[in-house]
């Protein structure tokens, strides 16, 4: 598939959260204790792990959608945009204000990756806008 150039980063990004939501969701959706259990987290009910588990994996199939097919995506975008800017936000906040007990790698590196794909999302739409 020939990616369009004004679409380029954007569709390179959305593969990339697409890769990470389908990991993440695929172990929260079925390996939720293996899970709490690698990171040292508090034990809480599974189902609170599985459920975003399958939101995570539709963001997935939508991000996979958007990449062989960019047209009319810029409504998954602009949610691609907030989505892990708002999950990523709310990670390194918890992480600051010492509500995680776990390792703190697996708050801060989806974090990070969170606002750093939201970033680069967002730049790139500002830029195909503006043509520059």
């Amino acid at each position: 598939m020939k990616l369009s150039q004004e679409n380029r980063l954007s569709q390179i990004v959305v593969l990339v959260f697409g890769a990470i939501a389908l990991v993440y969701g695929a172990v929260f959706f079925l390996l939720p204790a293996w899970y709490l259990n690698l990171i040292g987290a508090s034990p809480v009910p599974l189902a609170h792990i599985r459920w975003p588990g399958g939101v995570l994996i539709a963001l997935a199939y939508g991000a996979w959608r958007f990449y062989r097919d960019p047209a009319g995506g810029q409504i998954y975008i602009a949610t691609i945009a907030v989505a892990p800017l708002l999950g990523g936000l709310a990670l390194l906040y918890s992480l600051v204000r010492g509500e995680y007990e776990g390792n703190g790698v697996f708050f801060a590196l989806p974090g990070v990756l969170g606002v750093t794909i939201s970033g680069l999302l967002l730049w790139d739409q500002r830029r195909a806008k503006t043509g520059s």
